[in-house]
């Protein structure tokens, strides 16, 4: 298996362990009261974050400049329920009302919520390399993978409404904007940032 193979898995590892760690602190504020038991917690995490720290460093340093990997993905069409980003908003803006919750939710806090869901669907994709459409799941780990996506949408959607912005038009605005940075004629089948294909 190619060296990058091993480096992505490390990363993916990274992001599930900074997720636990986040999942710690969250809907506490500034001034967090953590028991011993969180700071025990806390303290094997940071060790499995330094192990895994060191580890990429000398997967990337094993790793040869000029390796390249392909990838050959299959075409996949998914189409999603009609349902309006508005209506998904007032959805969770009720459900978190009728938990008087709204004490909680803020950005920060948010945030952190969302690092921590980003680090469990990291757990999925860490070992191996899965095609589109997952394949390689069976059909309760596509639904496990399902929820795990719709918690970081709902905190998205969630982050969205205590920020005051207008998801739909952010996504639109940034589209165009990236349109302008990665224009067709100079990096379609390519994977190269912005700045890489201007010098």
């Amino acid at each position: 298996m190619p060296q990058i193979y091993y480096c992505r898995s490390t990363i993916l590892k990274i992001v599930h362990k900074t997720g636990l760690l986040s999942t710690v602190f969250q809907w506490k504020g500034n001034h967090p009261n953590i028991n011993e038991q969180e700071i025990q917690k806390s303290q094997m995490i940071l060790n499995e974050l330094k192990s895994l720290i060191l580890e990429l460093e000398q997967q990337l340093k094993e790793e040869t400049q000029n390796q390249i990997v392909e990838f050959i993905l299959p075409e996949v069409n998914t189409k999603f329920n009609q349902l309006e980003f508005e209506d998904l908003r007032k959805q969770i803006n009720d459900w978190c009302h009728q938990r008087d919750w709204e004490q909680y939710h803020t950005p920060k806090n948010i945030v952190m919520a969302l690092i921590g869901e980003v680090g469990e669907l990291s757990e999925i994709f860490i070992d191996g390399e899965l095609q589109p459409g997952l394949p390689e799941l069976n059909q309760q780990q596509k639904h496990h993978t399902g929820e795990e996506i719709a918690d970081i949408l709902h905190n998205l959607i969630r982050l969205c409404d205590r920020c005051n912005i207008d998801i739909v038009t952010a996504i639109q605005m940034k589209i165009q904007k990236n349109s302008i940075k990665y224009p067709i004629n100079k990096v379609k089948g390519s994977s190269l940032k912005y700045d890489e294909y201007q010098k």
